[in-house]
């Protein structure tokens, strides 16, 4: 902010300088030495005995657009520096619903790296030897960067929000909440539905219309992460089924195997 005002001032001020000021000191000096005894419209200023009602002609436009100016400056920067701001962040590369989609499985660790605070080591200093404890936070910090479960939470209380505030309605909420359950694997990501919609019924007819092996067809669904998102979603949704329906042992190793 301050670099911003620093800038700015300084090159309204160059500017004014040499291109509105400077320009009019010899005007000013070469009125100031012209000496006139007579004055056409002295009828209307009988007192004046000097120049100074031309020098005051000269400067008043300029003294005006001095300061009126600093607006034009101030939006041409904002302009400027608000478009270097939004090149460097990224600002409004996602316009479609499409790149929505495709760039929101990016979220939960831009949002760990950014926003979540890291364990810091010197919490446990002491405890292990130094070169282990490097080792150990770094792997901690990578586990704790790909943890989807505090943007998961903090993605459903934004949600709820826009509800409570009437701003979407119970089916959008309920396509943008993004599902959680302690009964799932621990750590996995359970995306919205907005995004693995319809992503089963589609790998369901790429499996049967599939001409390679197991290993080629697991290999294709696998490049889309919602499409392999939403058949592991429905496996573990699958097992707890019968995890609850099933009572056997021998019946239980049939799932569970």
């Amino acid at each position: 902010y301050t670099s911003f005002w620093t800038v700015l001032l300084s090159s309204k001020f160059i500017f004014s300088y040499y291109f509105e000021i400077k320009p009019l000191v010899e005007p000013t000096k070469e009125i100031m030495r012209v000496n006139v005894n007579i004055y056409e419209w002295h009828e209307f200023f009988p007192q004046v005995k000097s120049n100074a009602g031309a020098i005051l002609a000269v400067w008043a436009p300029i003294i005006l657009v001095y300061f009126m100016d600093t607006q034009i400056w101030y939006s041409v920067f904002c302009t400027i520096f608000g478009g270097m701001c939004g090149i460097v962040h990224h600002l409004g590369e996602i316009r479609t619903m499409g790149m929505v989609r495709s760039r929101f499985c990016t979220l939960p660790e831009v949002f760990n790296a950014c926003l979540v605070p890291r364990s810091s080591p010197k919490e446990k200093k002491g405890i292990l030897p130094s070169f282990l404890e490097k080792k150990i936070f770094k792997d901690l910090g990578k586990s704790e960067r790909h943890d989807p479960t505090k943007f998961a939470l903090v993605w459903n209380q934004i949600i709820n929000s826009f509800r409570s505030e009437d701003l979407i309605s119970n089916r959008e909420m309920d396509l943008m909440t993004m599902p959680m359950s302690l009964e799932y694997r621990s750590g996995s990501i359970r995306w919205p539905l907005f995004l693995v919609a319809k992503k089963f019924s589609t790998a369901v007819d790429m499996a049967a219309n599939f001409t390679g092996n197991s290993a080629q067809l697991f290999q294709r669904i696998k490049k889309d992460n919602y499409m392999f998102c939403a058949i592991n979603d429905f496996y573990e949704l699958t097992k707890s089924i019968f995890r609850f329906l099933v009572i056997g042992d021998v019946e239980k190793r049939f799932y569970s195997g």
